[in-house]
C-alpha cells in the first residue's frame, strides 16, 4: 500500500483488509483520510484483548496460551501489542508466540503447538492465517485445543469460537 501511495497522488487507491491505515501512517484520519488513499478496516486491534478474556472464561483453569501469528503482518503486530498492553486483565495467563508466514512454516509449527503444553490457542488476525484457516482449525480440533479466532469464518469452518467481523460480510 505504501508503494502505491508513493507512486501517485492522483489515482484513487482503496485498501481492503490491510490493517489500520492510521497506525500504518498511510492516512491521518479514517473518517477524512484526505489525499487519494482510503480504505476500510475489517478488524480492530482492540478486540484482541476481549478475545483473550473470552478464551480465559471458556477455560478458567487454563494458564498457557499458544499465540499463532505472522509477525510480518502489521495488523497482527498491533493486535499482539494490544494483548501485551492488557496483560494485567488476565494475569494468570502466560503466552508463547508461534510464528508462521509461509505454508511450510505453518505446516511445521502446527504440530509443535499441538504437542506443546499449551492449554489454549489464540490466532492473531492476518490474511495468511485466514487463507489457511481450515488447516489451523483442523489442527486445533485434532489436538483438542480450545481456540478463538478474530473472524467468523473460522467458526463457520469448525473452530470453537470467534469474536469479530465476517470477512465475507465486509
Amino acid at each position: 500500500m505504501q508503494a502505491a501511495k508513493n507512486a501517485t497522488s492522483l489515482i484513487p487507491i482503496v485498501g481492503a483488509g490491510i490493517g489500520d491505515l492510521v497506525e500504518l501512517g498511510l492516512v491521518t484520519n479514517l473518517s477524512r483520510p484526505g489525499g487519494n488513499l482510503t480504505g476500510f478496516v475489517a478488524g480492530a486491534p482492540q478486540t484482541a484483548p476481549k478475545r483473550v478474556q473470552i478464551l480465559s472464561e471458556i477455560l478458567p483453569q487454563g494458564r498457557r496460551v499458544a499465540v499463532l501469528w505472522n509477525p510480518a503482518n502489521s495488523f497482527a503486530q498491533l493486535e499482539w501489542k494490544a494483548v501485551r498492553d492488557s496483560a494485567g486483565l488476565t494475569p494468570r495467563l502466560t503466552f508463547s508466540l508461534h510464528e508462521a508466514g509461509t505454508s511450510k512454516e505453518l505446516e511445521k509449527i502446527l504440530p509443535i503447538i499441538s504437542q506443546s503444553a499449551s492449554d489454549m490457542l489464540f490466532v492473531l488476525n492476518d490474511p495468511f492465517m485466514f487463507t489457511y484457516r481450515k488447516g489451523i482449525v483442523e489442527s486445533a480440533l485434532q489436538s483438542r485445543l480450545p481456540a478463538i479466532y478474530g473472524f467468523r469464518e473460522y467458526a463457520d469452518d469448525g473452530g470453537l469460537i470467534s469474536y469479530g467481523t465476517s470477512i465475507s460480510d465486509t
